[in-house]
């Protein structure tokens, strides 16, 4: 069904007065993985770098901090689809860039963003380590952007720089 599944955790942050007065926002994510090339396995194996369409369901927790110090327990959950290119370095290691974009819903509500329904939307890149039977460890860094598209007000949106650490294993 796929060609890679695995897993990622991060860590992120996010401070940017005109759009969290509140204070900084501090996102854990657990997010699945799931990938299909869009080269044949055949060409993969020679091609230079490789396409592949993927999804992270995720369940992210998250914490704001107020200028006064509090620290409030909020909880994020959704969906990311995108794309993402590899680029082969060598036969064991590859850097790639991504894109991607998703339904969301946020439990925190700040004076300048609605809680509820929103969309994610990440920028990326990252290297991929590949070990014996098809096992690899990813390293990545993404910026990412939430705000519900101005379909309901407020909407300044949310921005944290994020830092990823995961496991895929290609299947086929």
């Amino acid at each position: 069904m796929f060609d890679e599944v695995g897993f990622t955790t991060g860590f992120g942050f996010g401070s940017n007065p005109q759009s969290l007065p509140e204070g900084t926002y501090r996102p854990v994510y657990f997010m699945g993985y799931f990938a299909n090339h869009l080269l044949k396995e055949e060409y993969r194996k020679e091609a230079w770098g490789f396409p592949m369409f993927y999804m992270e369901p995720q369940f992210n927790l998250a914490t704001v901090q107020t200028p006064d110090g509090e620290l409030l327990q909020e909880f994020e959950f959704g969906i990311n689809n995108g794309f993402k290119q590899s680029f082969r370095l060598a036969d064991f290691f590859h850097i790639f860039i991504l894109v991607g974009s998703g339904p969301h819903y946020i439990s925190v509500e700040t004076v300048k963003q609605k809680k509820g329904f929103i969309f994610s939307d990440c920028f990326g890149a990252g290297g991929q380590w590949f070990f014996k039977n098809n096992f690899t460890v990813n390293l990545g860094f993404r910026i990412r952007h939430m705000s519900n598209a101005e379909l309901f007000y407020p909407n300044g949106g949310i921005n944290a720089y994020n830092y990823h650490f995961g496991f895929s294993y290609f299947v086929k």
